[in-house]
């Protein structure tokens, strides 16, 4: 439930390896889950059922994908804008449907988050092309800017972790599970316990591992 580029393939790894069917942004599905579900919900479908029906465990279920910009494995259009966060946007209709699914929300400081993203590709100026609660659309209004970028992403970041927390106090039959990505010893422990893996897989304690790395940023002198 958390944002890209903050363990969403560390929690895939994870729960792939110890047997649960799953999925993350374009791995194991044939279309962006996170588009599906927007389009199901304005058509009064459930979401889960129509676009994740054979799955367990969602990661990166988002897509920033702004007017503009394309992703050939799913033949994704240019000239059609496929920005959507369910995590976001569809909290109300995901509780409706699976009132009492685990959340998962990884952290990681946030000036590495940032420089994540920046750092991935396009991906900081999808963001920006996109249009997502508490982030519109030409914001940040300059790259860089780095004050302004750091300034402007933490709050989107924060403002999302402020909104799952307070939906899931809302709404007690959630587990929502807050792990720190570097701390690989607690979080494994922790997810070895909610998340047993079953007889002829790895423990679930090697299936946790830090994955798709960015490189650090550089300190100042």
């Amino acid at each position: 439930m958390g944002m890209p580029k903050c363990g969403s393939s560390t929690l895939f790894e994870f729960f792939d390896c110890i047997g649960f069917a799953s999925t993350h942004w374009d791995l194991n599905t044939n279309d962006f889950e996170g588009m599906c579900m927007r389009d199901a919900v304005n058509a009064g479908l459930p979401p889960l059922a129509t676009c994740a029906k054979q799955v367990d465990a969602l990661m990166q279920f988002d897509v920033e994908l702004p007017f503009g910009h394309k992703f050939p494995k799913f033949k994704s259009n240019s000239h059609r804008n496929e920005c959507f966060f369910p995590q976001l946007s569809l909290l109300d209709e995901l509780h409706e449907e699976a009132p009492n699914a685990t959340f998962v929300l990884n952290f990681r400081p946030i000036n590495d988050w940032i420089h994540s993203i920046v750092g991935w590709s396009d991906m900081m100026h999808r963001f920006r092309d996109c249009d997502l609660p508490n982030l519109p659309r030409g914001q940040p209004t300059n790259l860089t800017d780095k004050d302004g970028v750091r300034e402007t992403m933490a709050l989107f970041f924060c403002s999302h972790v402020l909104h799952l927390r307070t939906f899931v106090e809302s709404h007690p039959s959630h587990a929502l599970i807050e792990l720190d990505l570097y701390d690989t010893e607690v979080s494994s422990l922790v997810m070895s316990a909610l998340f047993p893996s079953p007889p002829g897989k790895l423990s679930s304690s090697e299936c946790w591992k830090h994955k798709n790395k960015s490189k650090p940023p550089k300190k100042k002198v």
